[in-house]
């Protein structure tokens, strides 16, 4: 169980930094120091499971919100739905489900930003009268 924790907290991390890389804030690791995908998962490791599972939801919630300023017509009323029953289940203590909750919220929203992309490209084929 605690692999699966870490395997979940190492891929979150990984796509965070794969998200941030094109950024214009991106920073760079100074040359002695360890990767930063390393040092967070050797962070989470470290916290007990109701920190990992508390952060995790944060963390999507707060990728939610920020999707849902951008584009708000693109939501989907069940991952709303969704953090609120990981809300009840991390007050519940229910850990595990929590974390696995929050990894469904992130994919959520990286199904909606294609979604977006997809419509962005396509929105001509779409009208009724071009």
């Amino acid at each position: 169980m605690n692999k699966t924790i870490l395997m979940v907290t190492l891929l979150t991390s990984l796509f965070l930094g794969a998200c941030s890389s094109g950024s214009d804030n991106a920073q760079t690791p100074a040359a002695g120091s360890a990767p930063p995908e390393n040092s967070q998962a050797a962070e989470s490791a470290r916290l007990p499971l109701s920190e990992q599972a508390k952060q995790a939801l944060e963390q999507a919630i707060k990728h939610y919100e920020d999707f849902a300023r951008q584009h708000r017509s693109f939501l989907w009323r069940d991952t709303e739905l969704l953090i609120a029953q990981t809300k009840e289940a991390l007050q519940k203590g229910e850990f595990d489900l929590v974390l696995q909750s929050a990894e469904k919220v992130e994919k959520e929203v990286r199904l909606m930003q294609g979604q977006v992309e997809f419509a962005k490209k396509n929105w001509r084929k779409f009208m009724v009268n071009p």
